[in-house]
């Protein structure tokens, strides 16, 4: 009998990147994997349970630009696995479709940053989207295809249901945890100390991130991976999520619930899947023609609460919809029409427009085409279009559903400023891309998968399918 293939701890795990089916987990020496599960523990309790965007102090560099902690923690763990690995974390052969549109939309939004209004601000989003989508896109690849999955899972699980745990505190008790009423007060004293003072119907949950939209959104994007477990946990998890997500009353919750539960319809038989399908579009086109008619503008229900917010939030983003369709669409203007006004330049827009207390046009697709032009909200859509396609292997699985769900969000909420909220996103995506890379495996032929020294039951394994691996 062929006995498996043992790793020096001291050999660069090269054979795990090339044929995933010769390196599994249990090879790796055990002090690589405690040291990838304390890198994952970091980054994951970094961009969830930190309220980096809500005045967690961030360090000040040359001429006062602007780094934070999660940018630190992100650049430290993947030149930790650079060294580690000996550079293989950079050789794939299924993830180059990704980095390359994120290279294209990074490079859009460069020179974006070159003609915006604020160049620091505007450089300092660039680094950001770099650092959470391409830099941590490396790290969590490697480590979800040398690191014990189930470990990972099990932390991704663990974080998530403490900063759901912080929400329910939150709506249950009205009670804000000392650690992030502090930060979020040096953050933006009188729009906290006002969102804070809220009670009964108006009471909104603010979460580890201190907003009530990344707070459903981290919960949502975790959601796939808590039903990945098995046991008591998975339904203890999933619940968990559950409850906090539809607290927390948000719109933007409420749509990726959405997408979830037509993604779950649509895995069941082809007829049900049509039938749910042809449900759901019309359900769509009927909440949107309802919206566009104001049907329930003075509808003050739960429901109405969780898909609309209140009317006040209603009426403004109704505006700023307007106005940022009003200054794109500008024929008159084509250069801009085609290079943007430069970002962080809707700041201004919605200032002049009277909605002062937004520096965005909430809308990340509308925010891209007015900042970066037409051409760079295109890319985006090309590049969301392209990570769904090469993932369609996975389409009756509830993580792809979680990739989309994120997409439907942009529609409330501009993804590309946020980073830690869009961490989990991007660890579904490289989930799903090692469990495809180790599916790969299944292409080897038995034989020459048994003479390289690998046993008939570590083969099968690698041609399980891909709900199997997933779970």
């Amino acid at each position: 009998m062929t006995q498996p293939v043992h790793i020096p701890a001291w050999q660069p795990l090269t054979t795990g990147v090339l044929t995933p089916a010769e390196a599994l987990p249990q090879e790796c020496a055990p002090w690589r994997i405690r040291l990838y599960s304390v890198i994952f523990f970091i980054l994951a309790g970094v961009n969830t349970l930190l309220p980096i965007e809500r005045g967690f102090p961030v360090i000040r560099l040359a001429e006062d630009y602007p780094v934070t902690l999660a940018m630190i923690a992100s650049f430290v763990c993947f030149l930790c696995l650079v060294i580690e690995s000996g550079g293989t974390i950079f050789q794939s052969h299924t993830s180059r479709g990704y980095l390359q549109w994120q290279c294209l939309f990074v490079a859009a939004l460069v020179l974006s940053a070159i003609t915006s209004p604020v160049p620091k601000s505007a450089f300092f989003v660039v680094l950001n989207y770099f650092t959470c989508f391409i830099l941590n896109f490396f790290t969590l690849r490697y480590l979800f295809t040398h690191g014990n999955r189930r470990k990972l899972l099990a932390i991704i699980c663990l974080v998530a249901a403490a900063a759901a745990i912080v929400g329910l505190l939150e709506r249950l008790f009205g009670y804000y945890l000392p650690f992030y009423r502090d930060f979020f007060l040096n953050s933006d004293y009188a729009q906290m100390t006002f969102a804070m003072s809220q009670t009964g119907g108006a009471f909104r949950i603010l979460g580890p991130l201190g907003n009530p939209i990344l707070h459903a959104v981290v919960l949502s994007l975790a959601l796939p991976f808590a039903l990945g477990l098995k046991g008591c946990f998975k339904w203890v998890t999933a619940i968990l999520l559950c409850i906090s997500i539809a607290l927390s009353t948000s719109m933007t919750g409420a749509l990726m619930a959405g997408c979830y539960v037509l993604g779950t319809l649509a895995g069941y038989t082809r007829r049900i899947r049509v039938l749910s399908l042809i449900a759901c579009g019309l359900f769509a086109t009927i909440g949107a023609v309802a919206i566009a008619n104001g049907s329930f503008a003075d509808n003050t229900s739960l429901f109405q609460r969780a898909i609309y917010g209140d009317e006040r939030s209603i009426q403004t983003r109704l505006q700023m919809i307007d106005l940022g369709l009003s200054n794109i669409l500008n024929f008159d203007n084509i250069p801009v029409l085609l290079t943007g006004r430069g970002l962080k330049s809707s700041s201004d827009l919605t200032t002049a427009g009277g909605t002062s207390y937004n520096d965005t046009l909430d809308n990340v697709w509308l925010t891209i085409a007015y900042e970066a032009g037409i051409p760079a909200a295109v890319l985006y859509l090309l590049l969301q279009i392209s990570v769904l396609h090469q993932l369609r292997r996975f389409t009756w699985t509830i993580h792809w559903w979680g990739i989309l769900a994120w997409c439907a969000a942009g529609a409330s909420f501009v993804t590309i400023y946020y980073a830690t909220a869009n961490f989990l996103w991007v660890a579904l995506v490289a989930w799903l891309w090692t469990t495809e890379l180790r599916s790969a495996g299944g292409r080897v032929a038995p034989s020459q998968t048994v003479a390289r020294g690998i046993p008939a039951l570590r083969y099968q394994a690698a041609c399980r399918t891909p709900s199997q691996v997933i779970s």
